[in-house]
């Protein structure tokens, strides 16, 4: 075999290794409610929406408990980007933040179709188990990252307003759910949209690497 054809053979099972190989990236997302009692009744919403996939879903706290076994990690709070949007969430009279979370993962050019489980407490609770089935959790659902020739997410949550059995009289909005796949650009925030609720969500590499898919 000859020296350019020897080359050749390297440099193809380097590039094939570059692109199978994981990149990591950084997940950041904020969730809130919104207050304006209007909003309850820009529409109609069914009385049962149905319940985001969670069989498969990853828990975040159980991957980051085995870092030498893999590269997923929960974000400390101090490590989280998104503080001072969810400040002024927090000091507005109109939402109010339920949820400000992220995480580092691996991501690689497969359709992966597992989510993220996403809850609201997750940021200081163990990992969800069986067992907290009937936990009330006002947002409840997954959260998924694929990339292929783009960059998108996949995102799946319920958000219940008050605890079953709260207040039977009250007429409280049922649970609500919001479905969405969206293309994401690397270094931009991205707000996803509901009448009753709202997700605000940036992923980026984690060594900055703009040149990544977008």
């Amino acid at each position: 075999m000859s020296m350019h054809k020897i080359i050749a053979g390297l440099l193809l099972c380097a590039l094939a290794s570059s692109t199978l190989a994981d990149d990591l990236y950084k997940v950041e997302l904020i969730v809130f409610e919104n207050l304006d009692p209007a909003a309850q009744q820009a529409e109609r919403w069914p009385v049962d929406p149905g319940l985001p996939a969670l069989d498969n879903a990853l828990e975040l706290a159980a991957l980051s408990a085995a870092p030498e076994k893999n590269q997923w990690r929960l974000l400390k709070p101090a490590e989280l980007a998104m503080g001072g949007v969810y400040q002024r969430l927090r000091a507005s009279p109109r939402y109010r933040p339920v949820l400000h979370t992220g995480w580092v993962q691996p991501l690689d050019n497969t359709d992966r179709k597992a989510g993220v489980h996403i809850y609201s407490g997750m940021q200081n609770e163990a990992p969800a188990t069986a067992a907290d089935v009937g936990v009330f959790r006002k947002i409840n659902g997954t959260v998924g990252l694929r990339r292929g020739r783009f960059l998108h997410t996949d995102v799946d949550l319920i958000y219940t307003m008050t605890a079953p059995g709260a207040d039977a009289n009250s007429g409280a909005t049922p649970p609500v759910r919001l479905i969405t796949i969206r293309r994401l650009r690397n270094n931009e925030v991205h707000y996803l949209d509901h009448p009753l609720f709202g997700v605000i969500i940036s992923v980026n590499p984690l060594d900055g690497d703009a040149s990544r898919p977008q």
